[in-house]
């Protein structure tokens, strides 16, 4: 989980920080653990261990070994209940073969090769979690099988064979036990770990930061287990780092008191009252406040569209079109829309609500005289409500204008017009240019929809969206073993809508 997160240099105690929610199923961490080990042990790794018995030894290196080791595990299983996290590994097992060079010696005497095998039938680790709370309740590990063997030490290998056999179980035991009750120990302290945000954002949208400095913190604020299931809840909070150059990735601990149980934290239980169906599913819950918090840290006054539309066009309506090209058959209008200020989410029970003010400017462009005049400058303010679902592994997005403000700037109608133009443009966003562009936008995203791809670790026909008051989710069962990020991404892209089509409005 570290790579998740990043440093920070201060933030705000006083703000209520906002919120992140994360619950998964007994038989869903299975497969995270079991895939998480997996694609560790699959990618191999060097390290270089150098041995000292002081900062400035007497002595030369005496002996160079090259290990390379193979770490093996058939099955991990994970079961939540009643504030306990059981773990329990299946024949693990560790098999190496080292190349040892004793320098002072002969190659002849000083060169060996030894294998070394230890296999493990079944460990069993229990631990205790509760708010921010993680002990050792039960560390159990099998009787361990030993196995050691010199290629040329003959007279050696018949002295370590016996002796492998008899190595107790118990010493392996206390010395995994002991280690793991050491490192859990720093867990019980509340953690958080932090990074910068412009390493989240894309580089084509960096520009549109306020600060470069911003750094995001996320802290654990409690963990439960209970029903086959693991729920953690997390705040967010911001700042700003003045030395950036010097940021690094880190873990912080902390000693604060932990925090009363979050509301977030108590809506997390997956909705599904089949048992089978908890255990498989993961969920993550997000608070609308930081999608705003997010939204609030980039300079909303870019230009986001910049295109000429000749008056013969096919993105105008017809009767329009028959119109100017009388008017002016060369002519063509310079739209320009530039965002106006930071949009603004709000989840609710069954829908989300977006409001987005952008600024309007359409000039008349006549080439043939070389002359123009500004039509029209306002600044339009939608409230759009958005409907998403997933069925049958399908997004679907309904689409909704709840509301509509335009304040006009300046045109070419007299200043005594503008309340009559106010209501011209919008009965014309209202009535001709929303339901053309509703049509568009569903005829992408919700008629024909949007496939989920399988490969992105999610299995399509289980997923659901979840909103609530204040926040929004998505629930899913695992499909790891057709987890393929590059391909993922690249399929996700090539389905999203092009932008373009949204410029057309049809005749209604």
């Amino acid at each position: 989980m570290s790579r998740i997160f990043w440093l920070l240099s201060m933030f705000c105690a006083l703000a209520r920080s906002s919120g992140l929610g994360f619950s998964v199923g007994s038989n869903a961490a299975s497969q995270l653990a079991q895939h998480a080990v997996h694609s560790i042990l699959q990618q191999p790794k060097q390290i270089q261990i150098e041995v000292r018995n002081a900062a400035n030894p007497w002595f030369e290196p005496i002996a160079h070994l090259n290990t390379k080791a193979k770490i093996m595990v058939d099955e991990i299983k994970v079961r939540f209940h009643h504030s306990l996290v059981d773990l329990k590994m299946h024949n693990f097992s560790l098999k190496s073969y080292t190349e040892m060079v004793v320098l002072p010696l002969p190659f002849f005497l000083g060169e060996d090769v030894a294998h070394f095998s230890a296999q493990i039938p079944l460990t069993d680790l229990q631990f205790r979690v509760h708010d921010m709370s993680v002990m050792m309740e039960n560390c159990g590990v099998d009787e361990v099988f030993l196995d050691v063997l010199m290629e040329r030490g003959y007279f050696l290998n018949w002295i370590l064979k016996p002796l492998a056999g008899l190595v107790p179980a118990s010493l392996l035991r206390d010395y995994v036990c002991t280690t793991l009750s050491d490192h859990l120990g720093a867990l019980r302290n509340r953690f958080a770990v932090e990074f910068p945000l412009i390493s989240l954002v894309p580089p084509k949208f960096q520009q549109y930061l306020h600060s470069k400095n911003t750094t995001l913190r996320i802290h654990l604020q409690s963990i439960e287990a209970d029903k086959e299931q693991l729920t953690l809840s997390a705040g967010v909070d911001w700042a700003e780092a003045y030395f950036p150059e010097e940021v690094v990735s880190s873990t912080k601990m902390e000693t604060e008191e932990p925090e009363e149980e979050p509301e977030l934290l108590r809506s997390l239980a997956i909705a599904d009252p089949e048992s089978e169906a908890m255990e498989r599913n993961l969920q993550l819950w997000v608070e609308d406040r930081l999608v705003n918090e997010v939204m609030d840290k980039f300079d909303w006054d870019f230009e986001w569209m910049n295109e000429d539309i000749a008056v013969n066009s096919d993105k105008l309506p017809r009767s329009t079109r028959d119109f100017l090209a009388v008017l002016c058959p060369t002519c063509f209008f310079e739209l320009r829309v530039s965002a106006n200020g930071v949009p603004h989410v709000q989840s609710s029970n069954s829908s989300m609500t977006l409001k987005k003010s952008d600024r309007i400017f359409i000039k008349v462009v006549n080439p043939t005289t070389n002359t123009d005049s500004v039509f029209v400058s306002l600044y339009l303010t939608l409230t759009i409500q958005l409907i998403p679902e997933v069925n049958d592994g399908v997004f679907r997005t309904q689409v909704n204008l709840l509301s509509t403000d335009i304040r006009m700037e300046e045109g070419a109608f007299p200043s005594a017009w503008n309340e009559f133009v106010q209501d011209l443009v919008k009965g014309m966003i209202m009535d001709v240019i929303w339901p053309g562009l509703k049509t568009e936008i569903e005829a992408l995203i919700y008629s024909d929809g949007l496939k989920i791809p399988s490969n992105c670790g999610l299995e399509p026909m289980s997923m659901k969206l979840l909103f609530d008051d204040g926040k929004f989710g998505v629930s899913s069962r695992l499909l790891l073993d057709e987890l393929y990020l590059k391909e993922c991404l690249k399929q996700v892209k090539s389905k999203l809508p092009d932008p373009a089509k949204l410029l057309v409005i049809k005749d209604m």
